[in-house]
């Protein structure tokens, strides 16, 4: 008898703790929700990677598997990868410098590069259909 007491107490006091509701901040959103940079997958080709550049900024983008040409970095960087519309996923990609021939692999949403400098470019191995892109923003 006692133990059934016990744990109708403790029962009752999770459920109480529970109904308190929440500490009134709100959470950080999802990864699923984080904007990631806008694919114009209309006008893409399979395995061919379009670099823009504007100003400090570059944006690449592509449709499936693909090398981008090189591009300039020079500085600190907020490099955003969007998730494949047909998969939701972030694909891995691999930025290459040209100068240092260091090829490190990122797959989070967000990345802060720092110490950048010289020629780069991306590569990147997703699904056939995966239409994506990569922004390169100055921090």
């Amino acid at each position: 008898m006692r133990r059934l007491q016990i744990a109708g107490l403790i029962l009752a006091s999770g459920l109480a703790v529970g109904a308190c509701g929440s500490s009134g901040s709100t959470p950080a959103p999802a990864a699923s929700e984080i904007a990631g940079p806008s694919i114009a997958a209309a006008s893409l080709a399979p395995g061919k990677p379009i670099v823009t550049v504007d100003g400090a900024r570059v944006h690449v983008e592509g449709l499936g598997v693909g090398i981008s040409s090189a591009f300039t970095l020079t500085g600190n960087y907020v490099m955003t990868i969007s998730r494949c519309r047909e998969t939701t996923t972030t694909p891995f990609i691999v930025l290459r410098s040209a100068t240092t021939g260091l090829a490190p692999t990122y797959v989070d949403q967000v990345t802060q590069l720092t110490n950048l400098s010289g020629k780069y470019n991306v590569e990147i191995n997703p699904p056939p259909k995966c239409a994506w892109a990569i922004e390169f923003v100055p921090a």
